[in-house]
Formats: structure tokens, C-alpha cells, sequence
């Protein structure tokens, strides 16, 4: 018989718990380094020597079929698609490395691209046509990454599956040691969040291809647009829903309710800031309240 699956609240606390422990260790080898070969050499291989304290975090954890610090302080296991079984060794050591590598990969990759077409091997290859079409996509290679991340994110918080990429490729879930340590008190929360992360996500992009096809400034317009409200609304209306359900992570939700208004360019300077002041006061007076009456 599979055990629970672990809910978002659960991955979530035992990542965070993994991220500052890494980051100790981070921290510690940095001032071992800076201390005996100064802050240039560091400055020169931080990037390395970060993958590198992250790798050995997991491989003394993970590869040795041992439960993390942050699983053991949230009660979670690793298991298969199946959740009858632990993961084998060959997804271990695949989710690891993308885990810990995978991001540094991707970049330096992108940036060898990018340098290359312009001015390396592949730029004599191609044809100047082509080769001005790669550079123009590049970010919007770029952005495409990141757009996945997010929906995968936000897939996240809808299901509670899969916190990190390696792991949703790998198919390595979590389960509850002991089923009477889940709660599911925060899921709605997540779902919420899951919907404003959603939105944000498809109102960036259409503002992002509408201005690519469409949209032309002038020249001289430096001013951003305040006549459409329209986003004004969805940000109250959010508030409002936000306090309705009883979200636990609103600061999250602001942020992202705040980071589309500017992304769209919708929203002069004083409607935005009476936005968020008006948003945080609500927020912060519905919570004042909550308490009294649970004090009571």
C-alpha cells in the first residue's frame, strides 16, 4: 500500500530548511577560502565552489539513501513514481546533478551560444541572415527558461508534487513517515497562490508579445500609461480574495500581484503605491483581527 504523499507545505519547509543549511556550509567554506587565498581567488570560483558545497550536501544525504536535515525536520521520504519504493540509483545521482549543476549548465551554455554565433566558429557557418535571427531570440530563449520555472512553480502549488525541475523529471516524490504530521490546512493557500502565480505568468506574456507585434512607443514617451484601471481592479480584487481565504503567504501573493502591474506598465507611480499601501493595510488589519478573535 503507497504511502500519503506529502503535501506543498511539508516540501516547501523541508527545502527551505536544506537551502540555509547549504548556505552555512556556503558560507563556511567561503570565509575558509577568502581567509587563506583572499576574496580575489573567491571572487573567481564562488560559482564553482557553490555547486560544488551544494553536491557534496546531497551526496552525503541523497545518494546515501539518507534523508536530508529538512526531510527529517518535516517527517518527508523520498520515494519512485510508484511511492512503494525508494528511488534507485541511477534517479538519485540524475536529480542530484541537475539539482546542483543543471542551472550553471544551462547558463554557461547559453552564453557560449550567444558568443559564438556572434563571433566564434558559428557566426562563419552561418548565413547573416540567420545568424541575426539567433541573436535577436536569444532572450527570448532567455525568458522562455524562466517562463517555464514559473508554470512549473505554479503547478507546484496546485498539486504539492514536485518543488524542484530534477525531481519532476526524475519523477522522485515525497510521503509522509508519519501520516498524523501532514497538514492540509494550507492547501487552499497554496491553490491561491498557485492562481495568482498563473495570472501574473499570463498577463506578462501577452504584455510581452503584444509589445514585441504590436506596440511601438514613441520616441519622446517616457511617461507609463494611467488611464487603464484595469489592473487596479485585479490587484483589490486579489486583496480581497486573499483575505477571504485566509492566506497564510500573502507576502508572496502581493509581491507577485505588484511585480505584474509593473511588468505590464499599466500603473503610474501613485496608483501603484496607493495600490500596495491599501493592500498591505487590509491585509494587515484582517490579520490584527484574526488574532484578537482566536486570543478570545
Amino acid at each position: 500500500m503507497p504511502f500519503q504523499q506529502a503535501g506543498a507545505a511539508e516540501v516547501l519547509r523541508a527545502s527551505q530548511k536544506d537551502e540555509s543549511f547549504v548556505d552555512y556550509l556556503k558560507n563556511c567554506v567561503s570565509e575558509i577560502v577568502q581567509r587563506s587565498a583572499g576574496t580575489r581567488v573567491w571572487l573567481d570560483i564562488h560559482k564553482y565552489a557553490e555547486c560544488l558545497c551544494e553536491f557534496a550536501y546531497y551526496s552525503l544525504t541523497t545518494l546515501c539513501l539518507r534523508q536530508t536535515l529538512g526531510e527529517e525536520y518535516t517527517g518527508i521520504l523520498q520515494v519512485n513514481r510508484t511511492r512503494k519504493s525508494l528511488p534507485n540509483t541511477l534517479e538519485r545521482v540524475t536529480m542530484v546533478m541537475l539539482k546542483c549543476f543543471g542551472p550553471e549548465v544551462i547558463h554557461k551554455a547559453l552564453c557560449k551560444l550567444e558568443n559564438s554565433a556572434r563571433s566564434g566558429k558559428l557566426s562563419s557557418y552561418l548565413r547573416p541572415e540567420l545568424k541575426n535571427l539567433v541573436l535577436q531570440h536569444m532572450p527570448t530563449l532567455r525568458y522562455s527558461i524562466t517562463l517555464l520555472h514559473r508554470i512549473h512553480l505554479a503547478t507546484f502549488y496546485f498539486s504539492g508534487a514536485f518543488y524542484h525541475l530534477s525531481k519532476r523529471l526524475t519523477g522522485i516524490k515525497y510521503v509522509l513517515v508519519r501520516e498524523w504530521f501532514g497538514d492540509n490546512s494550507a492547501t487552499r493557500s497554496f491553490q491561491i497562490l498557485g492562481m495568482v502565480l498563473l495570472t501574473h505568468i499570463i498577463l506578462t506574456t501577452v504584455s510581452a508579445i503584444y509589445t514585441q507585434l504590436f506596440f511601438k512607443p514613441p520616441p519622446e514617451s517616457t511617461q507609463p500609461l494611467t488611464k487603464d484601471g484595469g489592473l487596479s481592479c485585479l490587484l483589490l480584487v486579489m486583496s480581497l480574495m486573499v483575505v477571504v481565504v485566509e492566506v497564510d503567504t500573502w507576502n508572496d501573493v502581493l509581491a507577485k500581484m505588484l511585480e505584474t502591474c509593473l511588468a505590464m506598465e499599466l500603473l503610474g507611480r501613485t496608483m501603484y503605491l496607493f495600490s500596495a499601501v491599501s493592500s498591505l493595510g487590509v491585509l494587515k488589519m484582517f490579520n490584527a483581527r484574526r488574532l484578537q478573535s482566536l486570543m478570545k
